[in-house]
């Protein structure tokens, strides 16, 4: 039996309901709170907007937000390519976002975490760029593309094969590997751990903010 399983026999079926109910709770705080965020995207398209129904329901456009219901989460998807790679969108957004409003939504991190690897360190070792050179290059201004751009010539230039080994480590991680433990924890953390359809981080982010069901 692992953590999960054990913590959710220990809870019992009341106290885990209640738990699924405050983490759906704090992730329609969430959503409200990114309800008015514009980030600043030079030339670039609008960032996905998501309908959020009564029953958890999503429904994912690429079109500007057309009523009060409809809500514009801050970071895109790890999924979304900028030049072909997976993930560096989303540091951008997330810099640009901590430039503007002084802060993350709760329980986000920007950065690399010292005896830790984070999706942001990833993107910047693979780079070969440092995370301060990178945000201070973002914050210069730009579009993602030539912010791109300034990483291949100042640090390294992945190649297509390089590219495609990166999207497909990252876009499976969580899945059968040394992280599998540490995306179960999060996925009980979020009131998830029933979710079998969730089996890599990706997956966890594109549910927790929105863009899936």
């Amino acid at each position: 039996m692992d953590d999960a399983a054990i913590s959710f026999a220990r809870r019992g079926p009341r106290e885990e309901k209640g738990r699924k109910e405050a983490n759906s709770l704090r992730l329609r705080q969430k959503l409200r709170q990114a309800q008015a965020i514009q980030v600043d995207r030079s030339n670039q398209p609008l960032p996905r907007s998501i309908h959020c129904d009564r029953t958890r329901g999503f429904d994912s456009s690429p079109h500007t937000p057309l009523d009060l219901g409809l809500m514009t989460f801050p970071f895109r998807s790890p999924r979304e390519l900028v030049g072909g790679i997976a993930v560096f969108g989303r540091i951008l957004d997330k810099i640009r976002h901590q430039h503007e409003k002084g802060h993350l939504p709760d329980g986000y991190h920007l950065g690399p975490i010292e005896g830790g690897r984070t999706f942001d360190d990833r993107i910047c070792r693979f780079l070969s760029v440092s995370f301060d050179a990178l945000t201070q290059r973002t914050l210069e201004g730009g579009s993602d593309e030539e912010v791109l751009e300034w990483c291949f010539l100042n640090g390294h230039r992945p190649n297509p094969e390089q590219i495609e080994i990166w999207n497909t480590f990252m876009a499976k991680r969580g899945w059968r590997d040394s992280a599998s433990s540490g995306l179960e924890r999060q996925k009980a953390d979020a009131g998830l751990a029933h979710r079998d359809d969730i089996q890599v981080f990706f997956d966890l982010m594109d549910v927790e903010e929105g863009r899936a069901p």
